[in-house]
């Protein structure tokens, strides 16, 4: 049977599809980044068991043989003025005259293959294989897996110079092995007739190719291992920026966390050099890195291995149960663990949060996520990641700015897992219920969200504000030292002046603590010393210049319209930016929240205790 490459001819009455996934992938910092999470992401969606083993060869041949036929193909799309697509035209030109090109092989192992019908009897119920293959912008994963939009796998073709892939799978079910190539051009016009902007590598059937001499040389010419079960992408004339290195950079900066946890390793080799990432390897390896085009891009190698080192202790650490009823007033909780030390002097703590997920048409499902934090002084600012089923959200990370404290946020368990891949926009940068139909699915998204982003912030300025309570004098001597210079020899019948006497110090009745949208303001032990007090806090926005007060508008917000919640006080005068209080109890605690998040707040408070 004739096995070669394919284009279906289509009518100018058709829709004329015109690829333009190009702008999509602006979420990304390079192709290589792209192609090196999206190639991973499916492998681990498709693991058998704990474990994923990966092997990226680099190499260089002539394709003669294996894309002929596409060139005309590609002459036709060149005269339509209508499209622009990135087709290298030195990849082009090579292609032409047989020269060589570089391609790149990406393989798995320990995974299904492309399992399901191929298609030929029509669109199957549910079929790895066809999804992969044919069915663009579609996807039927569910669970803990971690695609859901069906549009990641277009970046194998545009990192192709030739916009060209192939894809050869065993099926650990069947033990059938399949070969089949795809090249996503544009609808076009050879030789007076209309083609659609697919063409595919297959036997003449419309069959993917099974011929084992074919697959055998197919795999001889290429260095493909598909002698277990698995998939090998096989991309001709690959883009120039996907280097070892790159790769190496684009495997570790998104996949740290399930190397680190011994799940995923890989091979990386492009003839003269064979590197082997996993746990035991990746400190040395990541410490000769650069990270530019990558999602560490800024970050230095002392930081990235302090990253990697606290990722390693993570799992050995015992989690604490937390409640996430607890979230509106976490200090009673947090002081009856007695962690507050522990924190301050920087050892990993891990809080497991339970939760309840309520789907629409089903029963509610009991699940949790784990936060795992460490206060860190060499940070210069909040550390933070989230991780659902091994893949690294990114997003949510951006939003927790201003603390010195590595954060990492773990969705593992099943029930957890889907309702954050449910919310996962395309390229699985964010969660979010807009455009996903969460909100249809469950009847706490909303709730779900928010805890997830924001507990493990509550969390940090709960444990923060109970460290103000120490003096970290260390600190104070790190960035407010004074020199005192060297004293000179005392001259005789010199009267040295007396030094003036100090002040003394202020009683710092009160302190204030970041709240989300709004601050808290509790006791000091001194405070609670002094009681009954009275207090007077005035809030303004911050100006650039001069005092903020004066500046104050009653449309900036109004203390009446706010939230605010208190124990152990009476609220004496409650009017635009003025708040009086009665202090009478130990326990107190003011809470006021509602200020516009995209402003700077600032906070003025004035006590007095009886007697004073």
């Amino acid at each position: 049977m004739t096995v070669g490459w394919q284009f279906t001819r289509s009518s100018p009455l058709q829709e004329q599809y015109v690829p333009r996934e190009e702008e999509l992938l602006k979420n990304y910092r390079s192709y290589c980044e792209a192609l090196v999470r999206e190639f991973v992401q499916n492998a681990l969606d498709a693991r058998t068991g704990e474990r994923l083993r990966i092997k990226i060869s680099f190499g260089v041949r002539r394709f003669s043989g294996w894309l002929d036929g596409l060139t005309d193909h590609i002459e036709a799309c060149f005269r339509e003025e209508h499209l622009k697509l990135s087709i290298d035209q030195d990849a082009y030109r090579s292609l032409l005259v047989g020269m060589e090109g570089k391609f790149l092989t990406l393989e798995d192992f320990e995974t299904t293959g492309l399992t399901g019908e191929t298609g030929r009897d029509g669109i199957p119920q549910e079929s790895n294989f066809y999804d992969f293959v044919y069915w663009a912008g579609g996807s039927r994963k569910t669970g803990r897996k971690g695609g859901r939009w069906g549009v990641g796998k277009n970046v194998y073709y545009m990192c192709s110079g030739v916009r060209t892939f192939f894809a050869l799978t065993k099926r650990h079910d069947d033990g059938r092995c399949l070969l089949v190539g795809k090249c996503t051009l544009g609808p076009h016009t050879l030789n007076n007739e209309r083609f659609a902007h697919d063409g595919y590598f297959r036997e003449e059937s419309g069959d993917p190719v099974e011929d084992p001499h074919i697959i055998e040389d197919f795999s001889r010419d290429f260095g493909v291992e598909r002698n277990e079960p698995g998939l090998s992408i096989v991309i001709p004339f690959v883009q120039a920026e996907i280097t070892p290195d790159a790769v190496k950079s684009a495997l570790i900066s998104h996949y740290f966390y399930p190397i680190a946890r011994g799940v995923l390793s890989a091979e990386i080799t492009d003839g003269r050099e064979h590197i082997e990432i996993n746990s035991e390897t990746l400190l040395r390896i990541a410490s000769e890195l650069e990270w530019k085009n990558t999602y560490w891009q800024g970050k230095k190698k002392e930081e990235v291995e302090r990253l990697l080192r606290f990722v390693h202790e993570c799992p050995r650490i015992t989690p604490l149960t937390i409640e996430a009823s607890h979230e509106d007033n976490l200090i009673p909780v947090v002081e009856k663990m007695n962690i507050r030390d522990r924190y301050f002097n920087g050892e990993i703590l891990a809080f497991k949060v339970p939760i309840l997920i309520k789907p629409r048409k089903a029963e509610g499902i009991q699940s949790f996520f784990t936060v795992y934090l460490q206060r860190d002084g060499n940070l210069r600012n909040t550390e933070a990641f989230f991780i659902r089923s091994d893949l690294l959200i990114p997003s949510p990370a951006k939003d927790i700015k201003g603390r010195c404290v590595r954060i990492a946020v773990i969705a593992d368990d099943e029930g957890i897992a889907q309702f954050l891949g449910d919310a996962e926009t395309p390229y699985h940068e964010d969660w979010t219920s807009r455009g996903t139909g969460l909100a249809q699915k469950y009847e706490n998204a909303q709730e779900i969200l928010r805890l997830v982003k924001n507990f493990p912030v509550q969390l940090v300025d709960t444990l923060e504000g109970l460290c103000l309570e120490r003096k970290d004098w260390e600190l104070f001597k790190k960035y407010f030292h004074i020199l005192r210079p060297e004293k000179p020899d005392r001259q005789e019948g010199v009267i040295e002046p007396r030094p003036p006497r100090p002040m003394p110090p202020k009683i710092r009745l009160l302190e204030v603590t970041p709240a989300d949208r709004g601050f808290r303001l509790r006791l000091t032990p001194e405070g609670k010393r002094r009681l009954p007090m009275r207090a007077k806090i005035t809030c303004a926005y911050a100006t650039l210049k001069g005092d903020a007060r004066k500046y104050y508008e009653p449309t900036d917000f109004d203390m009446r319209a706010l939230s605010v919640r208190h124990r152990g006080c009476s609220i004496i005068r409650r009017e635009e930016n003025l708040l009086e209080l009665e202090i009478s109890d130990q326990d107190f605690e003011l809470e006021v929240v509602g200020f516009d998040p995209n402003r700077d707040l600032r906070i003025w408070v004035e006590a007095a205790f009886h007697g004073e």
